[in-house]
């Protein structure tokens, strides 16, 4: 049996036999809601699926920031748990099922021990949480006849799913980078986007951490914030273009990342101690000094 096969090419699992759906579960968050501390499943994988609010989950001793829209998948044996810091008013879906079978997997798994185990599938959020709504409300009737819906509505939301598992990009996968690259990674990042619009709540959607976790583990490898290394960045940028160029201090302003110019002429006296126009002046009169004495 070929549980997905999609243009063809793009995925194809063939399995000796069809998985086995075994019951979904909707979990509503809220003050009597409680973290699931760690364990395991011997005997089968477990899909969720975050319907509202965030939290972190530690998965295989790696830990992930999860929030509306993530999918996790589980395989048997790998412990988890939704982690009591940071937990929030989550809700969310998941499904268990068992018989799985995949080439070159053990049995009970759905991914290989490479793969990602959180996948970011909010632009397919109306679909699949559609999918778990039906599903949950079909396990209910508890019949023979709703069972089988069930099992052929698990099969949808594996090919939904699947794309995210054989696609995935390296910012989807953060177990894979240590502090000391993430925060490599974070600097790079803001360089390259420093006339842009950036928050940490932006940025720690980006690499899809909890902004206070990103904003300590950054501060503790660099020795500021992420927004205070902008903002340095900023300037020191802005700094040489006053040096090199004859652009006016509202196009620098722009291009280093602040629309607002009175905004920036106040940073830039703060933090240099001289507003941008006689920063210039001063710059021009040391470089002429400095040309006479040649």
């Amino acid at each position: 049996m070929t549980i997905l096969n999609k243009d063809n090419n793009h995925f194809l699992i063939p399995t000796q036999k069809p998985p086995k759906f075994l019951r979904v579960v909707k979990s509503i968050g809220g003050k009597n809601s409680r973290p699931r501390m760690k364990h395991k499943h011997e005997n089968h994988v477990e899909m969720h699926f975050i319907i509202s609010g965030e939290a972190y989950y530690m998965i295989d001793k790696e830990r992930f920031w999860v929030r509306t829209g993530d999918v996790m998948i589980c395989n048997a044996n790998v412990v988890h748990e939704a982690s009591p810091e940071f937990f929030t008013d989550i809700s969310m879906y998941w499904i268990e099922l068992t018989d799985i079978e995949l080439p070159g997997l053990p049995k009970n798994c759905l991914i290989s021990e490479k793969a990602a185990t959180i996948y970011h599938c909010q632009e397919q959020y109306k679909e699949i949480n559609g999918i778990f709504e039906v599903m949950h409300q079909l396990y209910k009737k508890n019949n023979s006849t709703s069972k089988e819906a069930c099992f052929h509505l698990m099969i949808s939301l594996l090919v939904i799913i699947y794309p995210y598992v054989n696609v995935i990009e390296e910012k989807s996968t953060p177990k894979r980078k240590n502090k000391k690259e993430l925060c490599k990674s974070i600097k790079q990042y803001l360089d390259e986007h420093l006339s842009e619009d950036i928050s940490l709540k932006e940025l720690s959607e980006e690499y899809y951490m909890n902004m206070y976790y990103l904003s300590h583990v950054f501060k503790e490898q660099i020795g500021s914030s992420p927004m205070q290394y902008l903002v340095n960045r900023r300037i020191g940028e802005a700094q040489t273009l006053l040096e090199e160029t004859d652009l006016t201090i509202t196009e620098i302003a722009i291009r280093v990342g602040y629309g607002d110019p009175n905004q920036f002429y106040a940073l830039f006296s703060k933090y240099v101690g001289m507003s941008p126009r006689k920063y210039r002046k001063t710059c021009r009169i040391d470089s002429k000094s400095a040309d006479s004495v040649k």
